[in-house]
């Protein structure tokens, strides 16, 4: 097509379709993923590393790190937001305790807020939601995946149990948190989604409530918001290279393909994850 061999002009371009993921692929690409896992406790043994929660880091250290250094950035931001946040956290009931943890997380994390701007902006542009909604989850996956997690990591969960009802109510006030975070993340997609229909809709719904039950239960298990993070973003991995060629892999909806099975399974799930993380904390209670 250069000149640098002989071709014919008059024949029509070749178009190369591209690589299409069949659903008979993705069982080995999940296991090849996951071959990988099997090298993890030898590694253990000799590497402290791969063990982070118990690695002791000191104030210096992590004030170095350039993402600490862009949160201070924007912590001006943060108090002004927090401080109009905070009357709806006033009172001892249940749902005030899920608000002051909720808003508690945009205290710690200011990029949070940084976040929500981005996706309403972008959202609101009118992108593609196919291409964008994957990038929304992912964001949202490590948004909520240390909320469970951040009381025990600090020494504060004594101090909490103090409090009515939290003691024995724990899974389910991390929920309520996770929950608020990821809708008012998701504030903006889930208008756009609304246009779409009610079957969209509930997908996303069930999609958000999906990764705020599987990060509440596995940091309620494991203590550790990494467990999470590795989880999901494998998972998150397939359904983005799937593309919605498989309508079970589409959780949220993001490709249109999730059918009323779909929406049933990943709720089930949810369901399932909180139940198992319920169980498990009652357990711990009893222990201690």
């Amino acid at each position: 097509s250069i000149g640098a061999s002989s071709f014919d002009p008059t024949k029509a371009p070749i178009v190369f379709p591209g690589l299409r993921m069949q659903p008979e692929w993705v069982a080995p690409r999940i296991l090849s993923m996951l071959l990988p896992l099997l090298f993890l406790p030898v590694a253990s043994l000799f590497f402290h590393r791969f063990d982070p929660v118990r690695t002791r880091q000191t104030l210096d250290k992590s004030n170095r790190k350039w993402i600490s250094k862009i949160q201070n950035l924007f912590k001006p931001l943060s108090r002004r937001t927090v401080a109009m946040l905070m009357p709806l956290a006033r009172g001892q009931s249940f749902a005030a305790a899920i608000w002051a943890d909720a808003v508690l997380t945009l205290t710690l994390f200011p990029l949070v807020l940084v976040a929500f701007v981005g996706i309403t902006i972008v959202t609101l542009s009118g992108v593609p939601l196919d291409g964008f909604l994957p990038i929304v989850f992912a964001a949202l996956a490590l948004v909520v995946s240390d909320i469970a997690t951040r009381d025990r990591r600090a020494g504060t969960t004594a101090i909490l149990y103090g409090a009515p009802r939290l003691r024995e109510h724990f899974v389910w006030w991390k929920l309520g948190s996770a929950l608020v975070l990821s809708f008012i993340l998701c504030a903006a997609p889930l208008v756009r989604v609304g246009s779409a229909g009610p079957h969209a809709v509930s997908a996303f719904l069930v999609g958000i409530v999906f990764v705020a039950a599987l990060a509440t239960s596995m940091g309620a298990i494991t203590s550790n918001a990494k467990t999470f993070i590795v989880v999901f973003l494998s998972f998150w991995y397939v359904v983005v290279n799937d593309k919605g060629a498989t309508a079970l892999l589409d959780f949220a909806g993001f490709y249109g393909t999730a059918t009323f099975r779909t929406t049933l399974v990943y709720g089930a799930v949810a369901v399932a994850a909180l139940l198992a993380a319920q169980l498990f904390h009652r357990a711990r209670l009893v222990r201690a």
